[in-house]
């Protein structure tokens, strides 16, 4: 007995198994674009810094222009303003692996403060933004990120940093100085020109354009001074976070 097999039937065949494939190669398709866009994907949400502690003269917070009474105040939030008078330190946790300590006769304030989780293994991504008017901060930063997320502006450019680090900045008689004892800091002008100072290094920006190229600090005396006074304030600052472990900050319940 012989088979006979006509072109229309493997045609009839043919078709549906191809339709078949295709749908499947689509359903693949899909499944590798949604598997992309969650591990890209953010969930974030913006949270408030803990001051840890106000210590010598008196100090103002600024919320929406509008003056807010110190006493009993623990929270500084995205669009305040803190400012110091002549003997008044503020030491701040910004976020986990974030403080910095404010300077007596300064002006700060707090532009953008965040916290979520990306990607499948839902790691902790943080984002804060600062903005130094004047004065000085003394500022440690314990965590890796992504460019942007965490910046200081100020009147001559912005510092920033995407790796643990120590440094002091002050603001102040037009110009920008930069101290850093830990990590790398870049200081951006608004031109876009970028430099970079590494660990035991410092650099002075002015408002006229004139730049300090990135000088080692052990050859200036105020370099080395602000060093130490780096390390001392990182201790002091590690300390009081420490005294706050068991605290409730808000991003423990996230």
């Amino acid at each position: 007995m012989s088979l006979e097999v006509t072109g229309c039937a493997i045609g009839a065949i043919v078709i549906p198994t191809y339709k078949r494939v295709v749908r499947g190669l689509r359903v693949l398709s899909f499944a590798a674009a949604t598997l992309s866009c969650a591990c890209d994907a953010k969930l974030t949400r913006r949270v408030s810094a803990e001051i840890l502690s106000v210590e010598g003269g008196s100090w103002v917070l600024k919320r929406k222009g509008n003056v807010v009474p110190p006493p009993g105040t623990t929270k500084w939030i995205a669009g305040e303003e803190l400012r110091t008078d002549p003997n008044c330190t503020i030491s701040v946790a910004l976020l986990p692996g974030a403080l910095l300590r404010l300077e007596p006769r300064s002006h700060l304030a707090l532009t953008e403060l965040a916290l979520g989780k990306k990607g499948l293994a839902r790691t902790m991504h943080r984002r804060l933004g600062l903005r130094l008017v004047e004065g000085a901060i003394f500022t440690v930063v314990e965590f890796e990120g992504g460019a942007g997320d965490w910046l200081v502006e100020t009147p001559e450019g912005s510092i920033s940093t995407i790796a643990p680090g120590l440094c002091r900045i002050e603001v102040g008689e037009q110009r920008t100085r930069l101290t850093c004892v830990r990590g790398e800091f870049t200081f951006t002008r608004t031109t876009g020109h970028a430099t970079r100072v590494a660990a035991g290094y410092f650099g002075e920006w002015s408002a006229s354009g004139t730049d300090q190229a990135a000088s080692a600090a052990e050859l200036d005396e105020r370099a080395q001074d602000n060093v130490e006074k780096c390390l001392s304030v990182e201790r002091k600052l590690l300390n009081k976070q420490n005294d706050q472990r068991f605290a409730p900050f808000q991003w423990r319940q996230f």
